[in-house]
């Protein structure tokens, strides 16, 4: 990963520069909560209040502490469940650890189901790791999993590295801080020099507290892909045939795209068509410009029109994103799907 500012030069390789998978990562969080049993207490005064704070920290999720608790023991990938922590004899950390991935299905239900199957009458604290970015925790709060999030752990592993100068810890915290600028870096570094898709997910993030319909991941192509964040999303049937048409805006790590989706049938070209000439007409009338779509494609979800980055995106004098003045634009492209549903609507009750 490389973020868009510089960088102190490191003064020794990072083992987690080539450790980056999630069982590496499991690895890691097992060895800072293994060092609050006071079995460790001695070996490492700092590491082992470290640990002590980290276990804390979890269980204060769910309003619990290990208070004079100190037996502590870590399991990995105990029954499928990533790290199982016995905090004494009535508590158990169930910690679901990831970094990039999502959740599939109902896993975290039956990870919870099964830990208390195995450990009746303690007290269980679901909680749900993440080092890296999704869009959407919906699934994790249903299941009763508190989410504990990149910013909550640098937050506590920040003092931790100031506590400590345990190698382990601090090369971990190294890459998390690495990440996080990556991710941030939308806010200090001009749009055209972004690097990647990181400050993309950090302006999806930012934008979906503006949004809350707003939702993001990454979208394969054959030319390689983008991360695309799409919401705003409005519908209509035609009362004449009974097809549903679905419309939306998408932002394509670049341009703004004004979207359809047609069910399937016979004709895409034509309804793909008209509701660009509608959008085309709405727009005239508000003085504001689209521009046509690179591609002209037929299928489940094509683009009729769009506007380019510089279009839509706003940046200060400092060349630096103006993220109000950038909202302001994408509200008024929210207003013009608005107009242009209306305008179909009306046009469906006057035939």
């Amino acid at each position: 990963m490389q973020s868009s500012g510089k960088s102190a030069a490191p003064t020794a390789p990072n083992l987690f520069k080539y450790a980056t998978k999630e069982l590496s990562q499991d690895a890691f969080f097992c060895w800072l909560l293994a060092w609050a049993d006071d079995a460790y207490g001695d070996s490492d005064v700092a590491l082992h209040g470290i640990g002590r704070g980290f276990v804390d920290m979890l269980l204060a999720e769910h309003d619990l502490a290990m208070d004079g608790r100190t037996r502590v023991v870590v399991h990995r990938q105990y029954n499928y469940v990533d790290i199982l922590v016995e905090v004494g004899d009535d508590l158990v950390l169930l910690i679901e650890d990831k970094v990039h991935a999502g959740i599939h299905g109902d896993q975290l239900t039956r990870y919870k189901e099964r830990v208390a199957e195995t450990f009746p009458g303690r007290r269980i604290a679901p909680v749900f790791l993440k080092t890296g970015d999704q869009a959407r925790y919906d699934k994790v709060v249903e299941a009763g999993f508190k989410r504990v999030g990149r910013e909550r752990l640098l937050g506590f592993l920040r003092p931790a590295c100031a506590a400590s100068s345990h190698p382990i810890l601090q090369d971990f915290v190294a890459v998390l801080e690495e990440m996080e600028a990556a991710v941030q870096a939308f806010r200090s570094a001009p749009p055209a020099d972004w690097d990647g898709s990181w400050p993309w997910i950090g302006l999806y993030i930012s934008l979906q507290a503006e949004f809350a319909d707003l939702n993001w991941q990454y979208t394969p192509n054959p030319s390689g892909g983008f991360l695309a964040a799409w919401w705003h999303g409005r519908s209509w049937t035609n009362p004449q045939t009974g097809r549903a048409y679905d419309v939306y805006l998408q932002i394509e790590q670049g341009p703004l795209c004004f979207k359809i989706a047609v069910e399937d049938g016979p004709d895409k070209v034509g309804p793909r068509d008209a509701w660009r000439s509608t959008l085309t007409d709405t727009a005239k009338r508000s003085e504001q410009t689209l521009r046509p779509p690179r591609r002209i494609a037929s299928g489940t979800w094509m683009t009729v029109a769009r506007l380019e980055r510089d279009d839509w995106m706003k940046v200060g004098a400092d060349g630096l994103l103006d993220l109000d003045a950038t909202v302001i634009c994408l509200r008024a492209a929210m207003g013009l799907v608005d107009e242009g549903v209306q305008a179909v609507k009306h046009a469906h009750a006057e035939s």
